[in-house]
């Protein structure tokens, strides 16, 4: 489900009740946060009261609920394409029969949000030189996953919820984030599970020289699984890891390569990096990469 912020949304056609709402499994279940008064059924499971929009969530196949609420703080700035609109959210755990109890409240420079299953990914959209930027979030904690301009990756896991996730954050973001050229970092590449960060690679540029000659957008990424069973779907954006059977562990992620392909402009020619992800690690002692030009570390 994909919520955009504008101003249109306080004309949606909710009310709100009562200033402290419990969930009443009784009747239509009913939910709200004391910080801001709401009515929502269950049959919705979201509301807009007061300029806050409010999303009930049943999370994984245990259904753990999850209140989240967000508000954009600086709508004005956000519909002008200014670089200081925020989307403020807070998450609710339950509390007996209501959600009163705040788990986190955070502000990410973003505009758009999407609920996917598993986490809640904020979208930055693109503005001047800059490209799209994405924040995945936890649910529960409000923990930041990973940050990643360009497409992210996935490896899925057979009978297993919680899948990895691979990004990377190229210096051509609108977060603000690693503008300052003066340490030469390049991007940073994210490895996330589902349900928390696992690593994040800062990759710098040997001198200033390469740095203003390699390309400050997404890098290209070429996942490649040197398992046969092992399968790539969506254009390489999915990869299946069907040689793990049974007994899932984190250890049994490995033997895999990722590529990653910088262009220099001044050079008119492509660097690679190939990093393999084994025991569910990115394992830079094994990274092949020209140590003249690139550094890289956790």
């Amino acid at each position: 489900m994909k919520y955009i912020l504008s101003t249109a949304i306080a004309l949606a056609l909710f009310s709100c009740k009562h200033e402290s709402l419990k969930f009443e499994k009784a009747k239509d279940e009913l939910f709200s946060a004391n910080s801001a008064p709401a009515s929502v059924s269950a049959s919705s499971k979201e509301v807009i009261c007061k300029s806050q929009f409010f999303k009930y969530l049943e999370i994984g196949k245990e259904k753990k609920p999850i209140l989240v609420s967000v508000q954009q703080s600086n709508s004005t700035a956000i519909q002008s394409g200014e670089q200081d609109g925020e989307i403020e959210v807070k998450g609710f755990a339950r509390n007996g029969d209501a959600f009163s109890k705040e788990a986190y409240s955070k502000k990410f420079r973003a505009d758009i949000i999407n609920f996917e299953p598993r986490y809640m990914q904020l979208i930055r959209s693109a503005r001047g030189e800059n490209e799209e930027v994405s924040t995945l979030v936890n649910y529960f904690t409000g923990e930041e996953l990973m940050d990643f301009t360009g497409p992210n990756a996935f490896f899925a896991i057979p009978n297993q919820e919680e899948k990895r996730m691979i990004g990377f954050l190229a210096q051509a973001n609108d977060l603000g984030k690693l503008k300052d050229e003066s340490n030469n970092t390049i991007g940073i590449l994210n490895y996330a599970s589902t349900n928390n960060k696992i690593q994040s690679i800062k990759i710098k540029a040997k001198n200033v020289l390469l740095m203003r000659s390699i390309q400050k957008f997404t890098p290209g990424i070429v996942i490649s699984p040197l398992n046969e069973e092992d399968k790539v779907l969506d254009d390489g954006r999915t990869v299946i890891l069907s040689s793990i059977k049974e007994n899932f562990s984190p250890e049994k992620i490995s033997n895999i390569i990722i590529e990653l392909t910088f262009f220099l402009s001044v050079e008119q020619r492509e660097v690679k990096i190939t990093i393999p992800l084994n025991s569910d690690k990115l394992d830079l002692d094994k990274a092949i990469y020209d140590k003249g030009m690139f550094e890289m570390a956790e």
